[in-house]
């Protein structure tokens, strides 16, 4: 089994910004942390798109899930919005076949905090990082964390302790899916 992460943006492209953190940087953390979950612990087979702080190419994002021959390829990202209360996990997917998959790890990952908002979701979108990978067998996600706008919200995605919950549950619905 192998799994390709990508954290969204990077490089000259932070991506959303909240009061105190960047997108970019705040994808990356997580994205690490179930890169160790998902290698360390469950030993799974697992590729980030971006190790540092670089920009890569959405077209580039998706052909490394093509290349690695990817059994699942997911996308992290905060979200923004001009509202401020809007808040909560939301997870996009492109393919019909890929629903099944989002609100399974929604499911999963909305216990983290044990909180739903009218904002939370899964929901059809057709990103590019997603559209890219609609020709191929290789199950695709894009989850927004949470609202990097929301000053609650940020606090929380910053917080050590939510981090490392939703990294582990999120390894460990990830590795259930896949097995």
């Amino acid at each position: 089994m192998k799994v390709v992460l990508d954290p969204g943006h990077g490089g000259s492209n932070i991506g959303a910004y909240g009061s105190i953190s960047y997108e970019n940087d705040v994808v990356m953390s997580y994205a690490l942390g179930i890169y160790q979950e998902l290698s360390e612990v469950f030993e799974i087979d697992t590729i980030l798109t971006r190790m540092t702080d670089e920009y890569v190419s959405l077209s580039r994002r998706s052909m490394i899930a093509v290349e690695e021959s990817a059994d699942l390829f997911i996308s992290l990202h905060c979200n923004s919005s001009p509202y401020d209360a809007a808040n909560d996990l939301q997870i996009y997917y492109y393919k019909d076949e890929d629903e099944k998959f989002a609100n399974y790890l929604f499911n999963m990952l909305s216990m983290v905090d044990g909180k739903q908002s009218r904002w939370s979701r899964t929901e059809f979108a057709s990103f590019q990082v997603l559209t890219e990978l609609s020709h191929t067998n290789i199950p695709a996600v894009l989850i927004e964390i949470g609202f990097i706008s929301n000053v609650e919200d940020e606090k929380l995605m910053l917080s050590p302790a939510f981090m490392e919950d939703f990294c582990k549950t999120a390894a460990k619905a990830i590795v259930k899916y896949i097995t």
